[in-house]
């Protein structure tokens, strides 16, 4: 039975906000948001907006809207990327922002361990995945981290909180093996983002 045009035509129009990216496993969540609550206590970082346990994730790509129609194939070009691969271990560490601590948007941890090989990774999915998304975010360059909050300061509110995040020392958090490669929707909110994995990826032992 061939599909209707009409249907056809509807899921090429239907965007789904979309991204790759490594899952971190419940214990080092758990460290994670600690330190969070930490940060949260001063005065100088009540101008973040941290993420929620559900939230955090490595990501190696932000592709931004690709049509519903494209999923399958890009789940199937995701696999087909990551086939010869093989698992491997990383870590989290540090403590920093971006673009810079005297304006910060970004907050993160930093990743340790087999960064090469997440390197490797990245590039094989960049590749890959050329095509599907917005154009604009093909550009960006990686830099592993992981995002624990966004800011809203500027001036020197942000100043403080740069101040105040290049004080602050988190020591290495713990490994884990990355095992697995996810495909994620994000569905955005007033409140925040809501991360639903629409395929899944297993690299090889």
């Amino acid at each position: 039975m061939n599909p209707d045009p009409e249907s056809l035509a509807a899921g090429a129009r239907e965007l789904v906000r979309t991204f790759v990216a490594v899952s971190l496993p419940a214990p080092l969540l758990d460290k994670v948001t600690r330190i969070q609550r930490r940060l949260q206590a001063h005065p100088a970082a009540q101008p973040v907006r941290w993420a929620r346990p559900e939230q955090l994730h490595l990501t190696l790509r932000f592709l931004g809207n690709v049509p519903r129609n494209e999923l399958t194939r890009l789940g199937e070009a995701l696999s087909s990327a990551c086939a010869e691969l093989r698992a491997f271990e990383l870590g989290l560490a540090e403590l920093g922002c971006f673009p810079h601590s005297r304006s910060p948007r970004v907050v993160w941890i930093g990743v340790t361990g087999a960064v090469t090989q997440l390197d490797g990774l990245e590039r094989r999915v960049e590749e890959a995945l050329r095509g599907f998304g917005d154009p604009a975010e093909e550009a960006r360059a990686f830099h592993p981290h992981l995002t624990i909050g966004r800011v809203k300061a500027r001036g020197d509110e942000g100043r403080r909180l740069g101040d105040l995040l290049a004080r602050e020392r988190v020591p290495e958090l713990g490994a884990w093996p990355v095992r697995q490669v996810d495909l994620v929707q994000s569905e955005l909110s007033p409140q925040s983002a809501r991360h639903t994995v629409l395929h899944s990826v297993r690299l090889n032992d």
